[in-house]
């Protein structure tokens, strides 16, 4: 049985899944001048055009865990492109937990799902 994804409640490493099994891809987006910038649709548009040669490097993907409402408004378009389960999860920014404190609780519950798909439980 693996173990499950980080479990970034409680931050318990003995809960977490080991980095070697995992891979994270973010995508920064600029403005030029070394400032972060929100995503737009034409930068997902952008980034599509890439993610199927991205998908073909990881022959063992198991989950796509999508991170805020910009990543997972490409689900669709990833769906066409890979069979392996996607999940969806708040992003942890402090701006979304801080206003809907309820969020935290949904990425938990995102993280449970992710640990149950790879044959794991997180442990209450």
């Amino acid at each position: 049985m693996r173990a499950p994804f980080y479990c970034w409640k409680r931050r318990d490493p003995k809960r977490s899944l080991p980095r070697s099994s995992a891979a994270t891809i973010r995508w920064y987006v600029g403005d030029g001048a070394g400032r972060i910038r929100p995503v737009t649709p034409a930068d997902i548009r952008e980034a599509l055009l890439h993610l199927e040669g991205l998908l073909n490097l990881l022959p063992n993907l198991a989950i796509v865990v999508l991170v805020g409402l910009k990543a997972q408004s490409a689900a669709k378009n990833i769906r066409a492109l890979t069979a392996v389960p996607l999940v969806a999860t708040p992003h942890p920014s402090g701006e979304v937990f801080n206003v809907c404190p309820d969020k935290k609780d949904d990425a938990e519950e995102a993280f449970r799902e992710v640990a149950f798909l790879l044959g794991g439980r997180i442990a209450e």
